[in-house]
């Protein structure tokens, strides 16, 4: 099986307030993304570091309901390490568990 890159750059910055909704949808695609692309690598960070920690929060609000499905990394210092609570990381990974 041939090796895809597939590379998607989104940048939405808005202060209405519907950022859990949109990160609702952002979630629904990534989950549909992996059906088609299981060993795939998904890594986002926000537009500030404010924004990030806001996506930190929301993956531990949800912890139980992703770790069964997904090995999830956090950058800091330098290096990916698993996530874990109380880190201020500057980018977030996801691979799908096998």
């Amino acid at each position: 099986m041939k090796a895809v890159n597939l590379v998607a750059d989104f940048e939405a910055l808005s202060a209405n307030g519907d950022v859990f909704f949109t990160l609702n949808t952002v979630t629904l695609c990534i989950l549909v993304f992996f059906e088609s692309h299981p060993k795939a690598k998904v890594f986002f960070k926000g537009a500030s570091e404010k924004r990030t920690r806001v996506y930190s929060k929301l993956i531990l609000r949800n912890w139980n309901k992703l770790v069964p499905r997904f090995a999830i990394f956090g950058y800091l210092d330098g290096r990916w390490m698993n996530f874990a609570q109380d880190q201020n990381y500057s980018a977030i990974l996801f691979t799908q568990n096998t």
